[in-house]
């Protein structure tokens, strides 16, 4: 499951869990009530399983979440790409892109939190080092675009 796609279901169960929470604890104070008494019993259940889980869940760090790094991540994968097209123009063109432009977009990815990333991002900005100033020959550029895959 891709990082979006756990922050939607995470917070449609934390909608689920508050939507538990309300209906019982209105059936509680008396504000609500069931066809069947037992339904109330049943949700007081449920809601203590809904507890239970997701205290257990924060233990083990399942549902430990930082939408910030998600994030970064995003911004990050959008830089790359647009980095990466811009070492490979197509139709073989040269690329038109400096060292110095290479620095200024690498050093503008902002990693957060993720050690994954800063790691990624420091080695390719070791590997934009060694090039030589000026625009990037054709070889340059081809080998350093296979530097522009991120981390998972």
């Amino acid at each position: 499951m891709n990082d979006v796609m756990a922050l939607v279901v995470g917070w449609t169960l934390v909608g689920a869990f508050i939507f538990t929470v309300i209906v019982t604890l209105l059936s509680l104070i008396g504000w609500m009530r069931f066809a069947d008494p037992e339904q109330q019993k049943v949700l007081f259940g449920a809601l203590v399983v809904e507890l239970v889980l997701g205290f257990a869940a924060g233990l083990v760090g399942v549902a430990r979440y930082d939408p910030n790094a998600v994030a970064a991540k995003l911004r990050a994968e959008s830089s790359a790409a647009v980095i990466e097209d811009l070492l490979n123009p197509g139709l073989g063109a040269a690329p038109q892109v400096t060292k110095a432009q290479l620095e200024h977009m690498v050093g503008r990815i902002d990693p957060g939190r993720n050690a994954d990333l800063k790691k990624w991002q420091e080695g390719v900005k070791t590997e934009i080092q060694r090039l030589p100033p000026g625009i990037l020959s054709q070889e340059a550029a081809r080998q350093l675009s296979t530097q522009f895959t991120l981390p998972d």
